[in-house]
């Protein structure tokens, strides 16, 4: 096969699959203006009270390995570590009202900008034994 048959072919099997692959036309603006000249948000709410509700089920399966993860960092003094897990725990929680952990959570980040080695303890068993609660009320069990 010549390169520009098979330039054809390629060019032919790529628009074929673009127009069966385009988005589905907007029939609604989904952010609509109103009258006073503010914004509807139509069901952004409900869509973000329902995202909130996912995060918080895949957190609660999980939130064993980030209770283990915190453990064996503080165990092992490793603050770059116990940072990351912080870092990506807070985000999942920051979807969720979990008050007591997303606050444990800011006040083990600001313990690791100071480098108080017992702030840091003290915060991160803080953090766990919020995780530790959760895991309780939820009815999971520890690892």
């Amino acid at each position: 096969m010549s390169w520009q048959r098979i330039r054809g072919w390629v060019i032919e099997k790529q628009s074929r699959l673009l127009t069966l692959c385009k988005p589905a036309a907007v029939t609604h603006d989904p952010v609509a203006p109103l009258a006073d000249g503010s914004y509807e948000t139509g069901n952004r709410d409900v869509q973000q009270e329902t995202l909130g509700k996912v995060i918080l089920a895949r957190l609660l399966l999980e939130i064993p390995q980030h209770r283990q993860a915190f453990l064996s960092s503080l165990q092992g003094n490793d603050h770059e570590r116990l940072e990351l897990c912080t870092h990506k725990l807070a985000g999942a929680v920051a979807y969720c009202e979990l008050p007591e952990l997303s606050a444990a959570l800011d006040e083990l980040r600001q313990a690791l900008r100071t480098e108080n080695e017992e702030q840091v303890r003290y915060t991160c068993n803080t953090a766990i034994h919020c995780m530790t609660a959760l895991m309780e009320s939820s009815g999971i069990k520890q690892t």
